[in-house]
């Protein structure tokens, strides 16, 4: 004769609720951590790069040599401004992205304001930033995918308790 349990039966239907495997979620935190590292090395950079720029950054006036409009990958519409300025007695280039409002009011041969770091080659047109949406991306992707695979994990060591 087959006698009922209600203890055996709660123990089986636990067993048998998926659990995800300890190594899923230990992936995902791997690469949710790189994720995020990436994030935050590019948001201290786009910092450290712009306070370099507001402090040490010089104005020069440069001519513009070419100006173009392209579509990359991502296509929206970007307009690229190529120049030349005379900073430390070197002739030097750069190229830059505007609105399209200042691309409007460039000509080719007119002038430019620019910001030219001394001691280095590195400039940047006046008024225009770096990008800040690598950072906020990447940063924002770790934070999700950390965050899920800790819960992940959480859950597991959870269930696999209640298997025992």
């Amino acid at each position: 004769m087959l006698h009922f349990c209600p203890v055996s039966r709660r123990k089986r239907q636990r067993r048998t609720q998926p659990v995800p495997p300890l190594w899923f979620g230990l992936t995902w935190l791997g690469i949710g951590l790189v994720f995020l590292a990436i994030g935050i090395g590019a948001a201290w950079s786009y910092v450290r790069t712009e306070r370099e720029y507001g402090t040490f950054g010089v104005p020069v006036e440069a001519m513009v040599l070419t100006k173009s409009k392209g579509r990359p990958r991502s296509g929206s519409l970007v307009f690229q401004v190529t120049y030349r300025y005379r900073a430390q007695g070197y002739n030097l280039e750069g190229t830059g992205s505007v609105s399209s409002e200042q691309w409007n009011n460039l000509t080719e041969r007119g002038p430019i304001r620019i910001l030219f770091l001394p001691g280095t080659e590195e400039s940047r047109i006046e008024g225009s930033s770096g990008r800040v949406a690598l950072p906020l991306i990447f940063s924002i992707l770790g934070t999700v995918i950390t965050a899920g695979s800790l819960a992940t994990i959480h859950w597991h060591r959870r269930n696999a308790r209640g298997a025992r």
